[in-house]
């Protein structure tokens, strides 16, 4: 019934729609090794639909956050962009994606600078909020982020971004809330600086052995050299990072906890 909804509303309105849904594959263990005891896989998914109501592209979420053990991730990671009858090219990419390279770098090797965003973003004030977060992605690489968010008050925040610029937003967090954000975005970027360093060092991590729910946790925000840095530090150092960014200047300190002997900033 979703996706069928979901045809019908991009036909009758003859608009590009993207949503995210469950996916079910049935799998077997003998000819699979991977298949999960139930005999299936459950991806967490974004599809998207043109204006005639006709399927697009699939994908299936890479890097889960509390999905587990519920939702899989495909074995082979997945690369998927589409494009559209007016003449832009999409990349597909689901919440915790956003924090990691693949497969947003790849995306970004092939030209795409257009990222529709599904989201059940956990806020984390006042560091990982979703629209900061969301925000910094589009200024870093230079690229329009179209993120929705579930509206719920602790993961509330999604909004239009053009290298940085916020088009539309809406963040409450004292109350359950959705609305539809509208505005005008035109495909007039400038390339990205440093583009190359950006793209293809920016899991280019020095050395640290980090991970995230079971999983190497690649640095998907570079510093302007393309790297993330690794800082041995004894306990109780203050740590201060300046990063300074087509005119932004942005500020860190952090204190090194007693039981880490290196911090990766």
């Amino acid at each position: 019934p979703h996706l069928q909804r979901a045809s019908c509303l991009a036909l009758k309105y003859s608009l590009v729609v993207v949503m995210n849904m469950l996916d079910i594959k049935a799998c077997s263990s003998a000819s699979d090794p991977l298949c999960p005891p139930d005999g299936r896989y459950q991806f967490n998914t974004e599809v998207a639909f043109d204006e005639t109501g006709g399927l697009l592209a699939v994908y299936h979420k890479t890097h889960l956050a509390f999905e587990r053990p519920e939702l899989d991730s495909p074995a082979t990671p997945e690369v998927v962009f589409f494009d559209t009858s007016f003449g832009v090219r999409f990349g597909l990419v689901v919440c915790f994606d956003l924090e990691f390279s693949h497969p947003f770098r790849d995306l970004y090797a092939m030209g795409v600078r257009d990222f529709p965003f599904s989201s059940w973003w956990v806020n984390g004030p006042p560091m990982h909020n979703a629209v900061m977060v969301q925000q910094a992605k589009s200024r870093l690489w230079n690229i329009t982020v179209l993120a929705a968010n579930v509206g719920e008050p602790y993961s509330s925040g999604g909004g239009i971004y053009m290298s940085g610029e916020v088009l539309a937003s809406l963040y409450d967090p004292s109350q359950r809330v959705t609305a539809a954000l509208v505005a005008n975005v035109t495909q007039d970027q400038a390339p990205a600086a440093s583009a190359a360093a950006r793209d293809l060092k920016a899991d280019a991590a020095s050395g640290t052995d980090s991970s995230f729910f079971g999983k190497p946790y690649e640095c998907a925000m570079p510093f302007a050299n393309g790297t993330c840095v690794a800082v041995a530090a004894a306990p109780g150092a203050v740590l201060t990072v300046h990063v300074e960014d087509r005119g932004v200047d942005c500020y860190l300190q952090a204190v090194v906890a007693a039981a880490a002997a290196a911090a990766p900033v």
